[in-house]
């Protein structure tokens, strides 16, 4: 068994055809608490990049730190932004409390 992310439109097809596949929607449901326990231990970056965000909510600096934050990640290549996709696949491949249905 094997993830296939966004198979060609031939191999779309032919798993289609032959029934038996799972077809990953993107949907994801948790508790908050859930996903931000995994994110600490898993991408402590992203993890503290959301503390920092969550700290300046409804305080002056909230707009300059969203800022500050989003401008690394345009940049790519900092050690404390990652790509959702990065992220994603980080988090669900522990698979514990996590159902496919």
């Amino acid at each position: 068994e094997e993830f296939v992310e966004k198979p060609d439109l031939e191999t779309a097809k032919k798993y289609l055809a032959e029934g038996g596949y799972s077809w990953n929607s993107g949907m994801f449901i948790w508790k908050a608490s859930t996903i931000l326990s995994y994110m600490e231990k898993l991408l402590p970056d992203v993890y503290a990049c959301l503390v920092k965000i969550g700290d300046a909510m409804n305080t002056a600096d909230e707009k300059k730190v969203i800022e500050a934050l989003r401008k690394m990640a345009k940049r790519g290549n900092d050690a404390e932004v990652r790509t959702t996709k990065t992220g994603e696949f980080k988090v669900i491949e522990v698979k514990k409390n996590i159902v496919v249905g």
